[in-house]
């Protein structure tokens, strides 16, 4: 302690030194307690940047294991459902520029076209100019100003066919602009059968080619895409199913049209990041122009304009929900009660599937990439589904849990992988190969001692609440031995784990058979106290 006071005070000198203060003589020295304050802040802030980057490298410890394991290193950095970076304000135009998202003069056509110097005062301009028309008014009026002002070909109408988009869809045909607007809709190949027949039905009412479909670039069908990516992205990877079924597919089909501008159904009445919406504005995630013609018009107008001009619309509406989406991602709500879009992602903290957030283009590339890790790896469980059939062992899911595991009246080895592992995938015929052992094996596990093989992806599927106190894993794969005693359900089970670094079928029957043992000496010793 001594000697780093000395060295401070030797510091302070040199300091004091260089900018003249000690020829300056007291005057000078009354800024010595500033300086020190200075540098005790300075020496906090280089500890506190330290701490927080050590504590990112680990990870908080709630943290889903499902995160952790795609954190690990290259080999092991697991998907989280949070990781997908977004922003809920706007970016000026200047950062936007900044950070490569738009090119230089891509709506500079806008000033020229306003009479001002720059983009962002056109924007405030024609704010300030539709604001200021009655807002029954305001949808009509700035379609109008897009068709005269935007260029031919480059704007285009993004609506997934909801009410609001619906509204806008009709002013636009009625006020001619519809033959010069292409409508981009996005099939995330989750929609409700009622959402498909509307698209088709709006087609007929319109008499309209404009609309054009959108969906994940490598599949045509719900089948196609589990098979790549499995039965609940959604689940796994929240970021990534909404990567790849919209935020991708919108930006390819904006990308293919060359849209400098592109309008959207959002009403600041919907609430959460859209109570602040203007009805012009710069898409924070790409820079183009965006139109929010009924941004102002409330849920009475939208019903009302609906209604008055017999508007198609989902006939899910008519069932009690308010927003329509994924099949797995809605649900029904009172909206007087909860708003309107409630019924959208309950539950996952959220209203919004990211398509109005900024994605940079190392957080796109960054998307791609595990998309791509992903697929494969549910390209490879395919094939392991059927391996792990032939040989006997039994696949589970969330759903089929308590009747698979919990209602057992046999010994489980339990095994929770993820198809993107590549551990896991190493440890798959090592996994076949002990239920082979196991089988054959029939004089040594029968009767009580008898085992049976189960396994589950644990990246799409979760364990019951009731279990995840058994079974905290943390890394894939694990392994766990769920030892039955008398009884059904969790109290009649003993969960243990297998820690051991070697997955070698030889070293795992060793440690069950330990195990096995164990157990019935505690059984020997319990009836024991019982009697």
């Amino acid at each position: 302690m001594v000697e780093l006071s000395k060295e401070f005070r030797r510091a302070q000198l040199d300091l004091e030194r260089s900018l003249g203060m000690r020829r300056r003589g007291s005057r000078w020295r009354k800024m010595r307690p500033v300086l020190i304050v200075i540098g005790v802040l300075s020496v906090a802030t280089l500890v506190w940047s330290w701490s927080s980057n050590l504590a990112r490298g680990r990870g908080s410890p709630g943290m889903d294991p499902r995160v952790h394991a795609l954190r690990d290193g290259a080999e092991q950095e697991a998907p989280g459902p949070n990781s997908l970076e977004t922003h809920k304000t706007g970016l000026s135009l200047r950062g936007l520029r900044k950070q490569g998202s738009i090119k230089m003069g891509h709506l500079d056509f806008l000033a020229e076209a306003e009479g001002v110097t720059d983009v962002e005062a056109a924007l405030e301009k024609l704010n300030n100019h539709f604001d200021g028309v009655p807002v029954l008014e305001q949808p009509k009026a700035m379609l109008e100003w897009a068709s005269k002002n935007l260029p031919e070909g480059k704007w285009a109408q993004v609506t997934s066919f909801g009410l609001s988009g619906l509204v806008i869809l009709d002013v636009a045909a009625r006020t001619k602009v519809l033959g010069k607007m292409p409508v981009l809709t996005i099939d995330t190949l989750h929609l409700f059968p009622e959402t498909y027949a509307l698209i088709e039905q709006v087609k007929d009412f319109y008499d309209t080619e404009q609309i054009r479909s959108y969906r994940h670039k490598h599949a045509e069908s719900l089948k196609e895409f589990n098979l790549k990516y499995g039965d609940k992205l959604f689940k796994g990877d929240p970021s990534l199913y909404d990567f790849v079924t919209k935020i991708e597919p919108m930006k390819r089909a904006l990308d293919e049209l060359h849209a400098v501008a592109w309008i959207t159904g959002r009403r600041k009445s919907q609430g959460g990041e859209r109570a602040f919406l203007k009805l012009f504005e710069l898409d924070p995630a790409d820079g183009r122009l965006k139109l929010n013609p009924v941004a102002n018009w409330g849920r009475e107008e939208i019903w009302k304009y609906i209604k008055d001009n017999r508007v198609p619309y989902n006939r899910l509406h008519d069932k009690g929900y308010t927003s329509i989406g994924d099949t797995h991602s809605t649900v029904m709500v009172v909206a007087d009660e909860e708003g309107e879009r409630a019924g959208r992602f309950k539950g996952e903290n959220r209203s919004e599937c990211g398509m109005h957030h900024v994605h940079t283009s190392e957080t796109t590339e960054g998307l791609n990439k595990r998309a791509e890790r992903i697929r494969v790896g549910y390209v490879w469980e395919q094939g392991a589904k059927k391996r792990a059939q032939d040989s006997g062992i039994t696949q589970v899911t969330e759903e089929i849990f308590e009747e698979v595991v919990g209602n057992s009246k046999t010994h489980i080895l339990f095994e929770i992988y993820a198809p993107w592992c590549p551990h896991c995938q190493h440890f798959e015929p090592q996994y076949n190969q002990l239920e082979q052992r196991i089988s054959t094996a029939k004089n040594k596990y029968r009767g009580k001692d008898s085992i049976h093989l189960v396994r589950m992806d644990g990246f799409e599927n979760k364990i019951p609440e009731k279990w995840s106190a058994k079974l905290p894993f943390d890394s894939y794969p694990s392994l766990y031995l769920l030892l039955k005693t008398s009884g059904r359900g969790t109290g009649s089970v003993r969960a243990v784990k297998y820690k051991d670094k070697s997955h070698e079928p030889d070293d795992v029957l060793k440690w069950i058979d330990a195990q096995l043992s164990g157990a019935k000496v505690q059984d020997a010793e319990l009836a024991a106290i019982m009697n």
